[in-house]
């Protein structure tokens, strides 16, 4: 819905759905759902032991003692190994988010009569594909907007868990 067109402008969320259960079938609702759940499982286990690690390292090393200081870094530190980790699996969500609105395209260039198999049959096909035609570094398009994202969620996260901890 956040990509509208002339079509859908003024359709509502369940007419959305009922649109999309129609063209697409059970499946289309759920599209996109398995990437969605690896970047989760992917961020929560980089983002926790990172900070952790790197919280650990600056206290062992004395670069800074056991202050907001040293939060602040190793929230920073976290978030960009999150944004690292988790850029390629936004990037293949993205592409299979989003491909039946590719095959539609498509379709409309070639004649309306024509089916365009799925340009992707899974996530792991999507990471092959992208990295042979486009090349290593395409599955970090978009790296900066999820860093400013995550940099400071992280940052307001961690630095609020360990006032919390100080408190109870």
């Amino acid at each position: 819905m956040q990509a509208q067109n002339e079509s859908v402008r003024n359709q509502s969320m369940v007419q959305c759905f009922s649109d999309m259960y129609k063209k697409e079938g059970y499946r289309g609702l759920w599209r996109g759902v398995g990437p969605t759940a690896q970047r989760a499982a992917v961020i929560a286990g980089v983002e926790l032991p990172v900070y952790d690690l790197s919280k650990k390292y600056i206290l062992h090393y004395q670069f800074l003692g056991d202050h907001a200081g040293t939060h602040f870094l190793a929230s920073f530190i976290a978030g960009l190994a999150g944004a690292v980790t988790s850029n390629p699996i936004d990037v293949v969500k993205t592409r299979l988010m989003n491909q039946r609105n590719l095959k539609t395209m498509s379709v409309e260039t070639v004649s309306a009569h024509t089916h365009t198999p799925a340009i992707y049959t899974s996530s792991f096909d999507c990471l092959i594909r992208t990295v042979k035609s486009e090349g290593f570094f395409a599955l970090y398009k978009g790296f900066i907007p999820t860093w400013v994202r995550l940099g400071p969620w992280n940052i307001i996260f961690f630095m609020t868990y360990e006032q919390m901890k100080k408190i109870y």
